[in-house]
């Protein structure tokens, strides 16, 4: 049973109610009405009578002969108002006295027994009439109908017209949905849970290659197998269910009519029943073929830029190197060993390749430095050693105006600065320092001390790592130390290791 019929029904039982309750109203003040004025008109037939019995017993001969003055007697007895008919008849049915008011049927009477001595003389009737009564329980009657069919009229009408009202909506909701189901340039639509389609809109059947909505709906019957171009999706949407009755930006790939495939994305909720199984699927679906060709261009063209940025950086690099044969290959070592830290720290993928490519030009800026310096076998003078540190500032003006990621310009400009401000060019502290430029100076000093110098021999890892760790967290990071000793003394390191 519908909302509508439960109204319905409820409206009727309120009526049969109200009905119920006016006929008893009506009934039951007609019959308190009625006895009451029996009992009255019994009582003062009574009464009456005793006072009449009296006046037999002042005069038993002749009390039939006392017709006015009884008369009066009864004339003076009416004291409610109601139109009554009083009479005195002897056992003849003779009339002795009477008081008569005009009365309209239907009457009622009640009469009491005269005696004298215990012998019945005659009796005194008392009669009025039902037609006030009747009267007062009409008005009852019309009173209680009212209130009770106003009750009736707001049980009844207020909840039909909210009704009517709620079904307006409803109609009006339905074309609205029509209307955009219909129209809408996505596709709309609804499955159930064995793999069919039990609506369609055109824009989906557009989409997928058919006529018509009818078509695909009487085509494909088994959607996992005939629409999916890779069934494990089908399962990995049903599975997206149980954890939530609601699945947004699903992309899978879905076969056309004619077996093209295109990509889509899927905006869909699970309908249940009230006892929580579940109905229907029902949802939109988006073409994004094109978005999907875009992404896969532009992560192509990416990579292409990525490979001829490595390349253009690993050609900068030659150069540096060309110029100063001492240090051949510590660039290269430098980025190999900076990108372990970065690996060992569990930085992002973007920043690792960041560390990579900055280490490998790290020194750019040497391509100002005069080569005498640069291979100058004995120790370095004050001036040529300013000379050689200005190296770090021609390196960021060479690569400041390059179309190169952020920040490996800056990360090469601060390679050199310490956290206690003792470093050069600008004396940068603390979290001043990019945390890149921070890994590639613990990684820069390493390797120098390691590997061989004009003007000084190798100084070996040990060493390395020893002056790194009796200044962490006065010169160099505290993390990037702890990770560069990890890949050292754990990971086992060393600068012939190829990283990948």
């Amino acid at each position: 049973m519908g909302k509508r019929g439960r109204i319905e029904l409820i409206t009727l039982l309120v009526g049969v109610v109200v009905g119920l309750i006016t006929v008893t109203l009506t009934l039951g003040f007609f019959l308190i009405s009625y006895y009451s004025m029996v009992h009255t008109i019994k009582t003062e037939a009574e009464i009456n009578a005793g006072i009449v019995s009296t006046v037999i017993k002042t005069s038993p001969e002749f009390w039939e002969f006392e017709q006015t003055r009884l008369e009066e007697y009864l004339a003076s007895r009416q004291r409610d108002g109601f139109p009554e008919a009083r009479r005195i008849v002897n056992t003849r049915n003779e009339i002795i006295a009477e008081s008569v008011d005009k009365l309209e049927r239907p009457i009622v009477m009640q009469s009491y027994e005269l005696a004298d001595a215990g012998v019945v003389v005659g009796r005194i009737e008392i009669a009025r009439s039902l037609r006030p009564i009747l009267k007062q329980t009409g008005l009852v009657a019309l009173l209680s109908f009212s209130l009770g069919f106003g009750a009736f009229l707001i049980v009844y009408t207020i909840p039909i017209r909210r009704i009517q009202e709620v079904e307006k909506a409803l109609q009006e909701s339905e074309k609205n949905y029509r209307s955009i189901f219909y129209n809408a340039v996505e596709g709309i639509v609804q499955t159930v849970p064995e793999g069919r389609f039990i609506s369609v809109n055109p824009a989906f059947a557009k989409m997928a290659g058919y006529d018509s909505p009818e078509e695909v709906i009487e085509n494909i019957v088994d959607i996992e197998n005939q629409l999916y171009v890779n069934p494990e999706d089908k399962i990995r949407y049903k599975k997206a269910f149980e954890e939530k009755d609601i699945v947004e930006g699903f992309e899978a790939q879905f076969y056309r009519k004619d077996r093209s495939i295109f990509w889509v994305s899927i905006n869909a909720r699970m309908v249940r029943d009230e006892t929580g199984n579940a109905l229907y699927y029902e949802g939109a679906i988006q073409d994004i073929t094109s978005r999907k060709q875009t992404e896969e261009e532009r992560k192509q063209n990416l990579e292409k830029l990525r490979k001829t940025l490595a390349g253009t950086i690993h050609a900068i690099s030659l150069m540096v190197e060309t110029r100063d044969p001492y240090t051949a290959g510590h660039q290269k070592r430098v980025s190999n060993l900076a990108r372990m830290i970065a690996q060992e720290m569990d930085l992002a993928k973007d920043i690792i390749d960041k560390i990579r490519m900055v280490g490998i030009i790290h020194d750019i800026g040497k391509l100002s430095v005069p080569v005498e310096i640069l291979s100058k076998p004995t120790k370095l003078t004050n001036l040529e050693f300013g000379i050689i540190r200005v190296h770090s500032q021609s390196g960021y003006d060479i690569l400041k105006d390059v179309d190169l990621p952020y920040p490996i310009a800056e990360t090469v400009y601060q390679h050199h600065e310490k956290l206690d401000g003792s470093g050069y060019p600008r004396g940068l502290k603390g979290e001043e320092i990019l945390l890149e430029a921070r890994i590639l100076a613990v990684a820069d000093v390493v390797e120098a001390m390691a590997s061989h110098r004009p003007y000084r021999p190798a100084r070996g890892i040990d060493a390395a790592l020893e002056e790194i760790v009796k200044n962490k967290g006065i010169l160099y990071d505290a993390k990037a130390v702890d990770a560069c000793v990890r890949v050292f003394r754990e990971k086992g390191f060393t600068f012939e290791t190829t990283v990948s």
